[in-house]
């Protein structure tokens, strides 16, 4: 595997993303399980300074329970695949599921504050972007070298304490939705859940809406593991 699947590896030139936004914008207005009108998270108030409930890495493999996992990959072996990114992967031929900690730039996923964690999330809000020639894959999905066009940030129902998605569409033979994530936040982690499905088993609606479970399982995990202390 790749250390990222959605790995972006190209260069385009700005007149050519001017056009390609226009033609995402006209055939991509997808609106990710909500209205548009909440694209933007709403800066949460008074968020705290001091280091969060997550100051040690979690394990993230053991966020999602088997019999949950199977309704997303129903020929998954339960137990995932940790990544050296502190996330965890499960894959299956065509269709793969990856939980990704975020970090800013060489800073650690773990043991910001909740203000930290807010800012981050912002900050990556802001750095997707539509684009048109992406290059990723994913060998353990049999995902073999592709182009992909992404969104830019996009709104979704909410999950943690703030979120957004963004999605990835093949670029050249079939035009259709592969990738779709969301990114979180609960208390002072922030991470990017990613479903892909290369095979053509589910259409876009349903990989959206399986990132979109994804992530709530998790962001439900982490907050029952965060009242617990």
């Amino acid at each position: 595997m790749t250390d990222r699947p959605g790995v972006r590896v190209a260069l385009w030139a700005a007149a050519e993303v001017a056009a390609i936004a226009a033609v995402i914008g006209a055939t991509m207005g997808v609106t990710h399980l909500t209205d548009a009108s909440a694209a933007a998270p709403a800066e949460p108030a008074r968020l705290s300074g001091k280091p969060g409930a997550f100051a040690v890495p979690v394990d993230l493999c053991k966020q999602i329970a088997a019999a949950d996992l199977r309704k997303l990959l129903p020929a998954v072996n339960a137990k995932g695949v940790p990544l050296n990114t502190g996330g965890c992967a499960w894959a299956v031929p065509g269709v793969g599921l990856r939980i990704d900690p975020l970090g800013n730039g060489q800073a650690k996923p773990w043991g910001k504050s909740p203000r930290e964690a807010h800012e981050l999330l912002v900050n990556q809000r802001n750095g997707t972007l539509p684009t048109g020639t992406i290059l990723w894959s994913w060998s353990e999905i049999k995902a073999a070298p592709r182009s992909t066009r992404t969104t830019g940030p996009l709104p979704v129902k909410p999950v943690g304490d703030e979120a957004f998605g963004y999605d990835y569409y093949e670029n050249r033979k079939t035009g259709r939705l592969e990738q779709s994530h969301v990114v979180f936040r609960v208390d002072n982690l922030v991470l990017d859940v990613g479903y892909t499905v290369v095979d053509g088993s589910k259409d876009a609606p349903a990989i959206q809406a399986g990132a979109h479970t994804a992530a709530t399982w998790i962001a439900n995990a982490l907050n029952k593991q965060k009242a617990s202390g």
